[in-house]
């Protein structure tokens, strides 16, 4: 497991994000600068906006 860690830029590129909530935004940004291939979470909707692809848990699982 690797820890991620926000830094200033992805806060910067989260303000002018198309994602409605700052903070969902920031998370998203971070993934995408560090090439992650999904962000897992139960928050979905927030995401729908996301450079990243989001699976909630459940059918996360399905896909293994």
């Amino acid at each position: 497991m690797k820890v991620l860690i926000d830094t200033a830029i992805d806060c910067i590129k989260a303000v002018s994000s198309p994602m409605k909530d700052y903070e969902d935004a920031v998370m998203s940004e971070t993934a995408s600068r560090n090439a992650l291939d999904y962000i897992i979470t139960r928050n979905v909707k927030d995401y729908s906006q996301s450079k990243i692809p989001v699976y909630m848990p459940e059918n996360f699982l399905h896909l293994f």
